[in-house]
């Protein structure tokens, strides 16, 4: 493989990386080597399995990140930053909401017209269905707190054991570094003898390459009807295989939710299980499926292209950068000060103790400040002086700087600080949050920080959202919940303070503000199982102004009373509409909610 040649591309770019990362040059006059160094033996065997070509080699990619200063942290501040901080799960339709009956109601309407459309046919016209009775729609209420309290369950236990090694949190940080490492990312898939969805892992992106499309296959899809709701769709599917090699090693995995049976050794398709065994042996086990994440490329619409592909230059010359620093440090063989003496000629010896110097005195960083001196003698005969004393030839004493002939560091600087700020650029991620704090101050920061939430992990995190929800999720039929990465904690205190403030003067219910603040703060805050919980602020407020006691309570020691029961909500006495009430709410669960806040 020659040095522009990286799995099919030939850029400049990428030839200038595989000349850095170990294809060095090679003597007309030596023989070139036949050994196959892991890139190009991976190559080979992609290329027999029949793999699609990448842009860019992967496994120089992985390198050259290890390699550069700038860029591992770069890939570390986007896979922290967008999965970090856990994951959280949102109710589909909030079942405590004041419009939770019209939005199930709907629901049933809209299930009902589809049930009638397909037992019609195409030719018929479905028949005109009824709204659903009030006492329908309370007990599918019912029904959907009780299949939500279970799906939440279920999801909770499963994202918890996902992996054997690591928590899902970090499992999903390894597959973003390698995404903007390589340009895709990967999760293996395994189910248990029912089928059902039970582990996740982890392996290097590098290792994996991707298979042409299949022939479509028909599969029945579950697509979501409505907000309570799925229904089975027909449809045909070009399934994707997947490859991984690694040194001598060869697996093969198909595309999540492809419900056919291939072999993980050979790559091929059977009619079951059974079949497979049979004809390849019994301990060649069946593929997995895998989760497949890739950034968006207009090169390839399976791979991706990472980031930073305009840097690559950079990058590599960041790193000869620093190598010729560290050889220049090591093997310093130009003195900062030399000592001439002039008049006269070189005393004996002086000329092989010069070459002893270079060659062993002076290079290194302990030897950097060491001086040459040089011994000389009068090169002239001795005459005599208009006194008629002997004389001789004048010599010469100079000491002489050299630093100008020494390396100057200033005009790499200033290469490495465009190329750490280009590298930046590309990622779109502020220095802050890549480590460098100089000039920093709160202004800058919050307003650095906020943007980059916004524009930067904000969006990934809302793309790998979708893609949980819409393969995981459905797959282990969670209807009532839908998956969510948490966002940065708020430590703010003033827009906390405001916030909440601005919640209290709202007409949002104790619940809905608990999940507001639970979502800021990234805790947990379970709502009350209560009436007056779901009721607006202002008016739950309202119920806690300071009335007269009635004549059959009495107040204790410490002036406090008995509370109400949960939820007790009294019609006024006075003749108020109907929908005007007095509400009276326990002191020490409303304390609760505020100390939780």
């Amino acid at each position: 493989m020659g040095d522009a040649e990286i799995v099919g591309t030939d850029s400049l770019a990428v030839a200038v990386t595989k000349k850095i990362l170990g294809a060095g040059d090679e003597s007309a006059d030596v023989q070139r080597s036949n050994l196959l160094d892991l890139s190009d033996a991976m190559a080979s065997g992609f290329g027999r399995a029949g793999a699609l070509a990448p842009p860019l080699d992967p496994l120089a990619l992985t390198r050259l990140t290890g390699m550069s200063a700038t860029l591992r942290p770069l890939l570390d501040a986007m896979a922290v930053n967008v999965h970090g901080f856990g994951y959280w799960f949102e109710p589909v339709i909030d079942l405590d909401s004041a419009d939770t009956v019209d939005r199930v109601r709907a629901a049933m309407l809209l299930e009902a017209e589809l049930e009638a459309e397909q037992q019609a046919g195409d030719d018929e016209k479905p028949e005109q269905v009824e709204d659903p009775s009030d006492d329908d729609v309370k007990a599918r209420i019912d029904s959907l707190r009780v299949q939500a309290r279970r799906e939440k369950a279920q999801l909770e236990a499963f994202f918890a054991n996902a992996s054997r090694k690591v928590s899902f949190t970090r499992l999903s940080r390894k597959m973003q570094v390698d995404k903007e490492s390589t340009g895709w990312g990967v999760v293996e898939v395994r189910r248990d003898g029912r089928g059902r969805v039970s582990r996740l892992g982890y392996a290097p992106a590098w290792t994996f390459r991707a298979l042409p499309l299949g022939k479509p296959v028909e599969v029945d899809c579950r697509v979501r009807a409505t907000d309570i709701s799925y229904r089975s769709v027909k449809e045909y599917v070009r399934f994707r295989r997947y490859v991984q090699i690694y040194e001598t090693v060869t697996r093969y995995f198909k595309d999540f939710g492809d419900p056919r049976v291939m072999s993980s050794v050979t790559g091929r398709f059977y009619d079951s299980t059974k079949a497979l065994a049979r004809d390849e042996g019994p301990e060649v086990l069946p593929a997995t499926e895998l989760l497949w994440f890739n950034l968006d490329s207009s090169e390839s619409d399976v791979y991706g292209s990472v980031r930073w592909s305009g840097c690559i230059p950079g990058v590599v010359g960041s790193r000869e950068q620093a190598e010729v620093n560290l050889l220049f440090f090591r093997s310093k063989a130009i003195p900062p000060m030399i000592m001439l003496v002039s008049g006269g000629k070189l005393a004996k010896g002086t000329r092989d103790r010069l070459e002893q110097t270079i060659r062993n005195e002076i290079k290194g960083v302990e030897n950097f400040h060491k001086i040459m001196v040089i011994e000389a003698e009068p090169a002239g005969a001795r005459g005599m002086s208009s006194a008629g004393l002997p004389s001789q030839d004048k010599v010469k004493v100079e000491l002489r700087p050299l630093t100008d002939a020494i390396f100057k560091d200033a005009l790499w600087q200033g290469y490495a600080e465009a190329n750490r700020k280009e590298l930046g650029q590309s990622f779109r991620i502020p220095p802050m949050l890549r480590g460098d704090t100089e000039g920093l101050n709160r202004a800058t920061a919050k307003i650095a920080r906020e943007a980059t939430e916004q524009l930067v992990f904000s969006p990934e995190r809302r793309d790998f959202e979708f893609d949980i929800d819409r393969t995981l999720l459905t797959d282990m039929g969670v209807m009532l919940w839908k998956f969510r990465l948490n966002s940065p904690e708020s430590t703010d205190a003033e827009t906390l303070v405001a916030f909440v403030t601005k919640l209290l003067e709202g007409t949002v219910s104790v619940n809905e503000a608990r999940r507001v603040v639970s979502r800021i703060l990234a805790i947990e805050l379970p709502p009350f199982d209560a009436q007056w919980a779901r009721m607006p602020i202002k008016p739950a407020l309202a119920g806690l102004q300071a009335e007269p006691l009635p004549e059959d309570v009495e107040e204790d020691d410490e002036g406090a009373v008995d509370p109400p029961e949960d939820g007790q909500v009294e019609q006024s006495d006075e003749g108020d509409p109907p929908d005007v009430v007095k509400l009276t709410i326990p002191q020490r669960e409303f304390d609760s909610f505020f100390e939780a806040t």
